[in-house]
């Protein structure tokens, strides 16, 4: 991610001899990241989501990961009985974060969940980014509930495979989100491929466990 990009998304402070160029395409993402209309782009011959869409990677509108809703979502990838199970996981530990104030985050998904396989998915690759909410102790939280944090409990608690990010981690961010953009962008052979974001948001939330209600 460009320092700038990482400005303009509120990340770090404003670069001395910021490029314009580069905050033009800042606006752009930003943008494109708030917008409520699906990005979600038809999977590779290869079952992976393509890391971009269209024939210039530098566009930043058409990158992964792309913006979603968790209604949208849940309708391309809850096919299955399986799939839907692990869906209803992912929707419950997100209430469970609501419920210990988590709020105005989001978050990466990836992982088999989001390919086509010849076999069934076992849980959700996910990655929370949150704002540090004054006065609270992340450590702590971690202590208290260990199955919402910890990601081999959050697994067999929600289906998850969860880890988190505080955005203000000052220059630790731009680490944390090589690391993982890193690891969710290839798969283990090497393979290329995109992922998703979506925003903590109740209210999208029940819209989208409302459409796994009624599947089998």
């Amino acid at each position: 991610m460009p320092r700038s990009t990482a400005y303009y998304l509120g990340m770090l402070p404003p670069p001395n001899g910021i490029v314009r160029a580069d905050l033009n395409l800042a606006r752009q993402r930003a943008k494109v990241l708030r917008s409520p209309r699906s990005m979600i782009p038809p999977q590779q011959a290869n079952g992976v989501l393509p890391p971009f869409v269209g024939s210039d990677p530098i566009n930043g509108a058409s990158q992964s990961p792309y913006n979603a809703s968790p209604e949208e979502f849940t309708a391309r990838f809850a096919t299955s009985p399986q799939r839907v199970a692990i869906a209803q996981g992912w929707l419950a530990h997100r209430a469970a974060l609501y419920q210990l104030g988590f709020a105005g985050g989001f978050q990466w998904l990836a992982g088999s969940y989001c390919e086509v396989m010849s076999r069934e998915p076992n849980d959700i690759d996910v990655v929370t980014f949150y704002p540090a909410a004054p006065g609270v102790n992340f450590q702590n939280l971690v202590a208290n509930h260990p199955a919402v944090f910890h990601p081999r409990q959050a697994k067999l608690s929600f289906k998850c495979d969860a880890y988190f990010i505080g955005i203000a981690n000052g220059c630790a961010l731009v680490d944390l989100v090589r690391y993982w953009y890193s690891l969710f962008a290839h798969r283990r052979d090497g393979t290329w491929k995109g992922m998703l974001q979506i925003g903590l948001d109740p209210v999208a939330d029940a819209a989208a466990a409302a459409t796994l209600a009624g599947r089998p």
